[in-house]
């Protein structure tokens, strides 16, 4: 009878703490769909079968519940191979920002992409990333704002910061030398600036 009372206040207590992020079977089209109707984003996340980060993400990571409820609230979930013809799909619908698996992508429900996350993240870190991801100037209107010629700091700033999101250092290095290269080397020492560039310099 004890035993069975303890297992019993041991299944109570590891309930709460574990759940099933609600990862849906859909193509990238249907996703968006669905988030449309539900008033959501997408979170896609993409892996490969001999992954083994990817496994620890999706055995460990996206079951706990403070992670299930987070992404389920707010996101319709999908996760792609990308060596299967959905998840060559959705690369082919976001090139070159696949750099190695697992990376996770957020769009809203028209497919603009958000944000960019590389890498199996504990529960804290991941969620805080993605909350930050989404809290300031998404990253396609980053990237479209760069490529009309918005050079301002703090633009500059978020762009490297997703890049550092998905480990893109040659593409952090070009923009941070491309910042850096607007200005004398002497104006170049304030803190925000150079803890910025001064590695490309």
């Amino acid at each position: 009878m004890k035993k069975f009372i303890s297992l019993y206040v041991c299944m109570f207590l590891i309930i709460p703490v574990f759940a099933q992020t609600n990862f849906q079977n859909l193509s990238l089209e249907k996703a968006l769909e669905k988030a449309s109707d539900e008033n959501k984003l997408v979170f896609v996340d993409c892996y490969t079968s001999w992954c083994v980060p990817c496994k620890h993400l999706m055995n460990v990571i996206f079951p706990q519940k403070i992670v299930s409820d987070y992404l389920d609230s707010m996101f319709v979930c999908v996760k792609y191979d990308i060596e299967k013809e959905n998840g060559k799909a959705f690369e082919d619908q976001y090139p070159n920002k696949i750099l190695a698996v697992p990376t996770m992508f957020v769009t809203d429900s028209h497919g603009n992409l958000l944000h960019v996350l590389r890498g199996a993240r504990e529960a804290d870190d991941l969620l805080d990333n993605l909350k930050k991801g989404l809290l300031g100037k998404p990253l396609y209107e980053i990237e479209k704002e760069y490529r009309q010629g918005n050079r301002e700091l703090d633009l500059v700033k978020r762009y490297l910061w997703f890049f550092e999101c998905v480990g893109d250092q040659h593409n952090y290095a070009k923009v941070a030398g491309d910042y850096a290269a607007q200005f004398p080397m002497d104006s170049l020492w304030t803190p925000d600036i150079w803890g910025m560039v001064g590695s490309y310099i």
